[in-house]
């Protein structure tokens, strides 16, 4: 007969009636399996698992119990650093959508020829997509205002 080691279990639901755990078995050539084993408290025609009984046995509830809670906090953590991650990436992808748009908006040629650099440090250090549009409109505003201008002037000569 083989025989069964029940390691860190835990919890799976809050009636405390079923458990995961490593389930180790020594065979009696003195070869181990191991694999996970979820282990109801009752067997399908309601009489107690002995399998469950043997967990309870070779474990504490108090461990089930710090088991359950160590793994909920684990989980919590990991959700959270993978919450963290995406915020992050989505930061990143944000700014490389701004500095590209910036790039392009540079590329336009009364901003390229522009002598304006006030207004072209601005467009550089907007924060998002929105002010940088702001600016360039603005600039661009400027920019056909002042060529206007300059139109007139030499028209009078």
């Amino acid at each position: 007969m083989a025989d069964k080691i029940f390691r860190f279990p835990f919890w799976e639901n809050y009636q405390k009636d079923r458990v995961t755990c490593k389930l180790i078995v020594k065979n009696p050539n003195g070869s181990e399996t191991s694999s996970t084993a979820t282990i109801s408290k009752y067997n399908a025609d309601g009489t107690e698992n002995k399998d469950f009984l043997l967990v309870i046995e070779q474990n504490t509830l108090e461990a089930i119990d710090r088991n359950t809670q160590e793994r909920e906090e684990r989980h919590k953590a990991r959700r959270e650093d993978e919450r963290r991650r995406r915020i992050e990436s989505e930061q990143a992808k944000k700014l490389e959508e701004l500095f590209n748009a910036k790039l392009e908006v540079f590329e336009i040629e009364r901003i390229k020829n522009s002598k304006d650099r006030k207004s072209k440090s601005l467009i550089r250090r907007s924060k998002n997509r929105y002010e940088m549009l702001a600016y360039t409109i603005m600039m661009l505003m400027k920019e056909i205002e002042n060529e206007s201008i300059e139109e007139i002037g030499q028209g009078t000569d």
